[in-house]
């Protein structure tokens, strides 16, 4: 407990600074994964969509020998 006081003796006026600089950083964090968790969607969406349709296509008759 006593760090804690020392610490906020020693902020003193900065630590509204702190604050507005630790909560930029975490909204700039979640913007980050935001994007990577949609990349990493979008890459598992083609590749299924890709299975799905080589599915329809075997189904249908197709022939995949020829590496189109």
């Amino acid at each position: 407990m006593n760090r804690i006081k020392t610490l906020n003796i020693y902020l003193g006026d900065n630590r509204k600074y702190l604050l507005i600089s630790l909560n930029v950083l975490l909204i700039i964090f979640v913007a980050l994964e935001i994007s990577i968790l949609n990349n990493l969607r979008s890459k598992f969406e083609i590749q299924t969509a890709g299975t799905e349709y080589c599915r329809t296509c075997s189904q249908k008759g197709g022939n995949f020998s020829r590496g189109w």
